[in-house]
This record gives structure tokens, C-alpha cells and sequence, in this order.
């Protein structure tokens, strides 16, 4: 294993950033079928914060388009916290009311 040191991950980390900027567009386009000036719209219709927790994306991080991985159709912007969590729910409201009761039920 070779260290790599802080400066090289540094460097490694804002290359990374810009490769990522560079194709965000086409990324945009090619998974969701929307530009950056849907993602911008979208992004001020909700204030720039999450769909869901109505807080803004984490320093260094867009909101996530999020969107059914059946249909495709694009629902909306959210944080990487709460778009891992509903993946993590397979998307399913039923198990989501669930999870949610059993949260209730708990306090």
C-alpha cells in the first residue's frame, strides 16, 4: 500500500471536484433528462434546501436530483442524507409509514 500524503489528496480531492463540474451537464442529461437550467429552477423553487428536511446540501455538495427509478420522472431536489434514505426504502411509501409509525410508536 502506498501513502499518499495530505497534500496529494488534497490535489487528488480538487481534481476530482472539477472532473465533476466539468461533466455535471451531460451527467444531468444523460440519467435525468433535464439541464442545468431545470436543476437551477428546480433548485430555486426549493429555496435551496432539501425536499425533504428543508436544509441545504452539505459544504461541498449539490442537492441530488432524485427521481422513480421505475418511470424515470424527475420529483425533485434532496439532500444525499435523505436521498440514500429513501433508496434505502426502495422508494416504497408503504414501508416508509411503517418505519415512520414504528418511530411514532417509540417515543
Amino acid at each position: 500500500n502506498v501513502e499518499v500524503s495530505a497534500e496529494e489528496k488534497a490535489l487528488n480531492d480538487a481534481i476530482s471536484l472539477v472532473v465533476q463540474e466539468r461533466n455535471f451537464p451531460d451527467r444531468l442529461r444523460a440519467r435525468y433528462g433535464i439541464t442545468v437550467d431545470d436543476f437551477e429552477r428546480m433548485h430555486a423553487a426549493q429555496n435551496g434546501l432539501c425536499a425533504i428536511c428543508d436544509q441545504p446540501a452539505k459544504s461541498g455538495q449539490r442537492l441530488d436530483v432524485d427521481h422513480c427509478h421505475d418511470t424515470g420522472v424527475v420529483r425533485g431536489l434532496l439532500c444525499r442524507s435523505c436521498n440514500t434514505s429513501l433508496g434505502g426504502f426502495k422508494d416504497d411509501a408503504d414501508r416508509l409509514r411503517r418505519a415512520a409509525a414504528y418511530l411514532e410508536a417509540s417515543r
